[in-house]
């Protein structure tokens, strides 16, 4: 017997084997509520459900996480979590990596249809932007890196304050209105063109037409009117791959703003063309876009009604 009577753990060898590390024993789910009708057995998208309990700011710099996951099926694979904090750009300024709840809570283990309680903390660099900054969760295969779920959590301000996602109805003031469709599932509102010597920025305000099932990503490009490749682009998940649209809430007013470089693009004049696609199998096929109320688009993209002139 060991100290206090206790037994110590030993090796096949007799040799002291020091500290155990169990996995951690579910008593019972984190939230005492039920999933939503709309969750079945049936590994339907989103396969996922996240939720932001708490975030606080630790002394010791970084960001503590206490987060709830849900899956509508039981999972054979352990997923790999990725919190990431961005700027308005999309530029990462502190990523973690590692295994939900550091690795005792996988999610091969995760019960169907119940909340899962995990913390998790980021580190954050010494000095951060001063501006709300994006913080996001993703879920990956550890092997080939394929994102299965990604979520906007809400933002990160100066003063180490967190506010989490919610979602804007009411549209504001647009420079350029305009009313496209884009399926059934979203439109494109308005949009506005600022341009400086060297890039395009381009702000588009989406609004969500329909709860939508999918992850879907939208084209900016830039063309010679008449040709068909753009000289410059765009494409990405909305907000800078941080806002996916299956989070979206019907109704809801999405504000996606994005940087188009143009030092590299010849002088003369061009057109922004704007549409939706979702990566199937190595296809790119595009949702069809509708100019309401009723006017098919060519090609599935809207030309905006401005040109672009690169001096």
């Amino acid at each position: 017997a060991g100290p206090a009577g206790a037994i110590p753990a030993l090796t096949s060898a007799a040799e002291p084997r020091g500290e155990l590390f169990l996995a951690p024993i579910r008593i019972q789910p984190f939230v005492d509520r039920t999933p939503p009708e709309e969750y079945t057995e049936e590994p339907i998208p989103p396969p996922f459900r996240l939720e932001v309990n708490e975030v606080r700011l630790r002394p010791d710099n970084s960001l503590e996480l206490h987060l709830a996951w849900l899956t509508t099926a039981t999972r054979s694979q352990d997923y790999n979590v990725s919190l990431r904090l961005t700027d308005s750009a999309g530029n990462f300024l502190a990523q973690l990596d590692t295994a939900p709840g550091f690795g005792f809570l996988p999610s091969s283990r995760w019960p169907a249809n119940e909340w899962v309680n995990d913390w998790l903390a980021l580190p954050l660099p010494a000095e951060l932007p001063d501006e709300p900054l994006v913080l996001t969760a993703r879920l990956y295969e550890a092997a080939s890196g394929e994102v299965v779920f990604t979520r906007r959590l809400g933002e990160l301000a100066a003063d180490g304050s967190f506010t989490t996602n919610v979602p804007l109805y009411a549209l504001p003031e647009i420079e350029q209105p305009v009313d496209v469709a884009f399926g059934e599932l979203m439109a494109l509102r308005g949009y506005a063109l600022d341009q400086t010597a060297d890039a395009l920025l381009v702000t588009l305000y989406w609004q969500a037409l329909a709860p939508i099932p999918a992850d879907y990503s939208h084209f900016v490009h830039l063309a010679r009117p008449g040709e068909a490749a753009p000289v410059a682009q765009h494409d990405a998940m909305p907000q800078n791959n941080n806002y996916p649209t299956s989070q979206w809430a019907e109704g809801e007013i999405v504000l996606d703003q994005m940087v188009i470089p143009l030092t590299e693009v010849a002088a003369g004049t061009y057109e922004v063309r704007v549409g939706v696609y979702r990566p199937v199998d190595g296809a790119f096929p595009r949702l069809p876009a509708i100019a309401l109320p009723d006017t098919p688009l060519a090609g599935d993209q809207f030309i905006l009604n401005e040109a672009v002139t690169v001096p």
